[in-house]
């Protein structure tokens, strides 16, 4: 690649100072690093700052992300990196700490290692945390056979014995949708009350129901083999289905005015179609977002943001540059009414 092609940020009429970047993006996963590479391919000053936690850590691979079926999750992270910063944009290892407003049209934020950057917009793409049934054995194969989402691991798990843990409303739901991958179900309710209605729909498709509370999953050399229940029976099975409480990293967020909502299977922060949150200057993309995401939708949400935002900072450089023009028209017609009235006394 010559000098002419290397990819350098472009100077905007507001961010001419060098402590102001164009973006900042708190959190590097597949929404933040998309943000990124869309924002620096459009020459847009960009720093991600990676806590380098992903929700998807404990998962083996990746699923059902055209293209990239089977990577394994570091894997793809890296790649993603590689192919930011190679655009010109920056990656901080780190933990935002604090987020502020330095003026109406710029926010700062510092990180646990004392640095503190600066931008004219935020992306809000910190992901969220996955809380599990406090259930011995569920943690340790969490991603690998205790798993949340079918579209992302049910191919792995078809036609095994598949275990659902009640632990919210929609494990019903989980229930029928992994039915889709095997014949043979249990819906382990755990001590929750099923209805006359779900427990219908459940033996209607034969997915047999275990109401007892459950003890602890039996885990072996080769992953999951069976729940124990408290009355010390087992039921075999090979994988889990468990739908997690999962909220957003909220942190940081309640003194800018960023507004969240509750599902029943968690928080998140409320955002409008094009991720834009309640603050001006604030976006949101990915997990945080939207619970359910996966990777690709993750991806795809954080050009999305990205793509509005670059719009966004377009319409403001453009307002203030009609704003400088007819400054400088006004300024020039006061200097020439001015000469015109000077030469009229001269004569």
């Amino acid at each position: 690649m010559t000098e002419a092609q290397q990819p350098h940020p472009r100077t905007t009429a507001f961010s001419t100072a060098e402590d102001c970047q164009d973006v900042i993006i708190i959190g590097g996963g597949p929404a933040g690093l998309s943000a990124a590479l869309t924002l620096a391919r459009a020459r847009r000053s960009t720093t991600v700052i990676d806590a380098g936690e992903p929700r998807n850590a404990a998962a083996e691979h990746i699923h059902g992300m055209l293209g990239f079926e089977d990577i394994a999750p570091h894997e793809f992270l890296e790649r993603g990196r590689r192919e930011v910063m190679a655009h010109g944009a920056e990656i901080i290892f780190g933990r935002a700490r604090n987020i502020g407003r330095r003026d109406d049209e710029s926010f700062t934020v510092a990180t646990d290692t004392a640095e503190e950057f600066r931008a004219r917009r935020l992306i809000i793409a910190t992901g969220i945390s996955d809380q599990l049934p406090h259930i011995p054995g569920l943690r340790e194969r969490w991603g690998r056979d205790v798993l949340h989402c079918p579209y992302c691991h049910g191919w792995e798990v078809r036609g095994r014995r598949i275990g659902i843990v009640a632990s919210c409303e929609d494990s019903i739901k989980q229930a029928l949708t992994f039915h889709q991958w095997s014949d043979d179900v249990t819906f382990l309710a755990n001590g929750r009350t099923v209805d006359a209605e779900d427990r219908l729909r459940l033996r209607a498709v034969g997915i047999s129901i275990v109401d007892d509370a459950l003890a602890e999953a039996i885990i072996d050399s080769e992953g999951i083999r069976s729940m124990r229940l408290e009355d010390g029976s087992e039921i075999e099975c090979d994988a889990l289905g468990v739908s997690p409480s999962s909220d957003a990293h909220l942190d940081m967020l309640e003194e800018l005015g960023v507004h969240w909502e509750t599902h029943p299977l968690g928080r998140f922060i409320e955002t409008d179609a094009a991720g834009r949150t309640a603050v001006h200057g604030v976006w949101a993309a990915g997990n945080c977002a939207n619970l359910s995401a996966q990777v690709g939708w993750a991806a795809a949400h954080g050009a999305l943001v990205a793509q509005d935002i670059n719009a966004d900072l377009i319409r403001t450089d453009v307002e203030h540059a009609v704003e400088n023009l007819r400054e400088r028209e006004s300024w020039a017609e006061e200097d020439a009414g001015r000469g015109e009235h000077t030469g009229l006394l001269q004569e």
